[in-house]
């Protein structure tokens, strides 16, 4: 976790590094909680605010929503994704960016009013009036297209997905050093069923959330989403809503890529 770490002497004169302290979980007070109080003088916020007090309406609504998934009440679906000219290992990148990846870029595409939703109130469709105007640092894909942004909606090494053939060899996706750790189904904290399997030492490979195309939770059809990298609840308290700090040792990189 990011945070600030301690050196200190034990009894016996060996230096000894404390574990770094766990920055505040939870999406209230983080960077996805954009109510009207929680903005009110919040650096952490920088200025951003709903015109009203509740958190999860942003994205979810009990009632009016436009799809029984997740209560999805953000009317986004921007057009962010790959040019023509976007290629991953020699393949073109589909234009289709994945659900996943989509309910991200539904606020963070530049091309959606932030506070547009499908439900404001009472049924009603609309927009919730910010406090500030959306900035070009909560954006990922500001020019309507993903282009140098690490790819979404892809397999990952080895695997086939969003109809993509990866470009790694079979022989490269074994855990050894330079290559990609395996595919796994096992002890997996993301909702995609599959994860990798570089858990230990400095590695969290068990929160890296690979997204199980076909549902049978087997390897073969594992993609990167968004959701792969990151949590929108903020569960792990890392900076962006990380599921592994990418400040300790690249660990979040590395939980993908042996390196």
């Amino acid at each position: 976790m990011k945070s600030i770490r301690t050196l200190v002497v034990a009894a016996t004169g060996v230096l000894l590094l404390l574990p770094a302290v766990a920055q505040a979980q939870g999406i209230s007070g983080s960077r996805h909680d954009m109510s009207e109080t929680r903005a009110a003088g919040s650096p952490q916020k920088d200025g951003l605010g709903l015109s009203d007090d509740r958190i999860c309406n942003m994205c979810h609504t009990p009632h009016q929503s436009l799809t029984q998934l997740l209560l999805w009440t953000k009317a986004g679906g921007g057009p962010a994704g790959w040019t023509a000219s976007t290629t991953l290992q020699g393949t073109s990148l589909p234009a289709a960016i994945g659900e996943n990846s989509r309910r991200c870029l539904d606020c963070h595409d530049a091309t959606v009013a932030l506070g547009l939703v499908n439900n404001t109130g009472g049924g009603s469709s609309g927009t919730f009036a910010m406090t500030a105007a959306l900035g070009a640092g909560y954006t990922v894909a500001p020019t309507g297209d993903m282009v140098n942004n690490h790819p979404v909606s892809i397999p990952y090494a080895g695997e086939t997905y969003n109809t993509i053939v990866s470009g790694v060899p079979a022989g490269q996706v074994d855990g050894n050093i330079g290559n990609y750790w395996n595919v796994s189904n096992v002890s997996c904290e993301g909702g995609g069923g599959l994860c990798t399997d570089a858990a230990g030492g400095t590695l969290e490979g068990t929160k890296i959330n690979l997204f199980d195309e076909n549902g049978d939770g087997a390897a073969g059809d594992a993609g990167v989403e968004c959701g792969t990298c990151h949590e929108p609840h903020n569960r792990y308290g890392n900076s962006y809503f990380l599921r592994v700090d990418v400040e300790v040792q690249s660990s979040l990189c590395r939980s993908c890529h042996n390196k």
